[in-house]
C-alpha cells in the first residue's frame, strides 16, 4: 500500500498493511529550512517546499499546508492578527463585537480578499499536485472558532447573562467554517480535521450544546472527517459519546496522552475510530529517541489490530522538536505497525 491507500483504508476502517502515521506537522517543517513561522503563513511557495522537505525526511502518511488556520480565517472576517518574527501569531482585534442581533447579521467573509487565506488555498493546491500522500485540511471547531471571533474574556462574561448569545455565535462560526471548508476542498484537500482545541477549557455540556448540533453541517463537506480535542477531555467524551455516534461522516476522533484510547473506543462503539495518543508536550520534544521509540512502539503494538487506528501526537508537533525525535516517532509505526 502507498500512503494514500493506507490512510483511506484506516478512515474507512478497512485493513491496511501497517499503521498509518499522522504527525500533525505544521510550522516545524519550515524550521527544517530556516523559515520563520510567519513565513509559513505569508509565502505558500516556501511553505510547500518546507512540507515536501519534511515528507522526504520523515516519510509519514498525511501532510497539511497549515494546522492553525483560525488566524487567517479571523483576518478574513475583519479581525486583526499579529504575525511576529519567531513566535506564533495571536489575535489583536476580534471581528465580532456586537450584540446577538449583529452576530446573526454578520456577513460571510470574502476569503479571496484575505492574502493569508489565499496562501493556504494556493499551498494546498500545490501540495496536492506535488505529492501522492493525502492532503489534510484543518479548521477550528464551532466552539473554539466562536471564541476566536468574539474573544474569550468578553464571551465568558456574556454567556451567563444572555442565553441566546452562544447559540448565535457558534451558528455564525459554523457558517464561516463551512464556507472555508468548501474552498479548501476545492483546492484539493482529501480530508478534514475539526479542532475543538478549547473543549478542555469548558464544561462537557458546552460541547453538547454548542458544538455537536453544528457538526453535521461541517461533516457534510468532506467524505472523511476527524474531530480533534486536546488535553484532559475524557469526561467530554463520556457526556457526548451518544451524540457523536449519531453523526454521519465522522470517521475518527484524535486525542492526546491524557485520554485512554481503549476506554474511549468502548464509549464510541464500532463506527468511530480513535487515533493518537502520543504526548507532544513532554515526550516528543524532550525525550531521547530511544524512549520515544519504546513508548510509540508500545502504543502501536497495542493498537495495530484495531480498525482505523493511526499513530498521531496529541496536537501539533512543536517547531523546536529535534528531527531525530520525529524520526523515532514515525519509525515506530514502520517497525511495529504491521497487522
Amino acid at each position: 500500500m502507498d500512503s494514500r491507500q493506507r490512510v483511506m483504508a484506516a478512515l474507512a476502517r478497512q485493513p491496511y498493511d501497517r499503521v498509518p502515521v499522522f504527525p500533525q506537522l505544521g510550522d516545524h517543517a519550515g524550521a527544517l529550512l530556516g523559515y520563520d513561522i510567519s513565513e509559513m503563513f505569508n509565502d505558500p511557495e516556501k511553505s510547500v517546499k518546507a512540507h515536501l522537505e519534511a515528507l522526504a525526511l520523515y516519510h509519514y502518511d498525511a501532510v497539511t499546508i497549515q494546522i492553525e488556520t483560525s488566524w487567517p480565517i479571523v483576518e478574513a472576517c475583519g479581525g486583526e492578527v499579529n504575525y511576529p518574527i519567531g513566535k506564533s501569531p495571536w489575535i489583536t482585534k476580534h471581528p465580532l463585537l456586537g450584540p446577538v442581533e449583529e452576530i446573526a447579521d454578520f456577513p460571510l467573509p470574502d476569503f479571496s480578499k484575505c492574502e493569508r487565506v489565499v496562501n493556504l488555498l494556493a499551498g494546498t493546491k500545490k501540495l496536492k499536485a506535488e505529492t501522492d500522500v493525502p492532503v489534510v485540511a484543518f479548521v477550528t471547531g464551532p466552539l473554539t472558532m466562536g471564541f476566536h471571533l468574539f474573544g474569550y474574556e468578553d464571551g465568558v462574561k456574556i454567556i451567563a447573562k444572555n442565553k441566546e448569545f452562544m447559540p448565535a455565535l457558534t451558528s455564525k462560526a459554523t457558517e464561516i467554517i463551512v464556507a472555508y471548508a468548501r474552498l479548501i476542498k476545492e483546492a484539493g484537500a482529501d480530508l478534514l480535521v475539526i479542532c475543538e482545541h478549547d473543549a478542555q477549557m469548558v464544561s462537557p455540556m458546552y460541547i453538547k450544546k454548542f458544538c455537536l448540533p453544528h457538526l453535521p453541517k461541517i461533516l457534510h463537506v468532506f467524505e472523511f472527517n476527524i474531530l480533534h480535542a486536546c488535553g484532559k477531555v475524557m469526561k467530554h467524551f463520556e457526556v457526548n459519546a451518544a451524540g457523536l455516534q449519531k453523526l454521519a461522516g465522522l470517521s475518527a476522533v484524535s486525542v492526546g496522552a491524557d485520554v485512554d484510547m481503549a476506554s474511549l473506543r468502548t464509549l464510541l462503539g464500532d463506527s468511530i475510530s480513535v487515533i493518537g495518543n502520543i504526548d507532544h508536550i513532554n515526550l516528543i520534544p524532550n525525550a531521547d529517541p530511544a524512549e520515544i521509540s519504546r513508548v510509540c512502539g508500545q502504543v502501536v503494538k497495542e493498537n495495530r489490530d484495531v480498525p482505523g487506528f493511526m499513530l498521531a501526537p496529541g496536537c501539533e508537533i512543536t517547531v523546536d522538536t529535534p528531527s531525530a525525535n520525529i524520526k523515532a516517532f514515525v519509525d515506530a509505526a514502520n517497525a511495529e505497525g504491521v497487522q
